[in-house]
C-alpha cells in the first residue's frame, strides 16, 4: 500500500503528511495485531519499501518517512522474532 503527496517538508501540512504514512503504517500496525492477536506464525514477513526511504529528495518527505517506518519496523520484528524483512524497491 501507498499514496503519494509530493511537497516540500516547509510545504506540507500535518494532515496531508498523515496522510500518506497512514497505509504503511497503519497497514502494517494492523497486520502485526492480526498476527499476534492470533498466534499466527509466519515462515516469511516481507514488507516492501523504497529506496526513498534512505535517499528521499526533499519533495517527497512524507513518503520517504513512510518507507522508512517500515526498515525500522522489520529490524524491529526481526529482533522480536519474527522473520521480517523490508525490500527497498529502486527507481521503476
Amino acid at each position: 500500500a501507498g499514496l503519494a503527496d509530493n511537497d516540500f517538508i516547509t510545504k506540507q501540512s500535518w494532515e496531508r503528511f498523515a496522510k500518506v504514512l497512514a497505509p504503511k503504517v497503519d497497514g502494517t500496525q494492523n497486520i502485526d495485531e492480526l498476527l499476534k492477536s492470533n498466534r499466527i506464525e509466519l515462515d516469511f514477513y516481507v514488507l516492501f519499501s523504497s529506496i526513498s526511504g534512505v535517499l528521499g529528495s526533499a519533495s517527497t518527505s512524507s513518503y520517504a518517512a513512510a518507507n522508512y517506518y517500515l526498515d525500522q519496523y522489520a529490524q524491529y520484528a526481526s529482533k522480536q522474532g519474527l522473520p521480517a524483512i523490508s525490500l527497498a524497491w529502486g527507481p521503476w
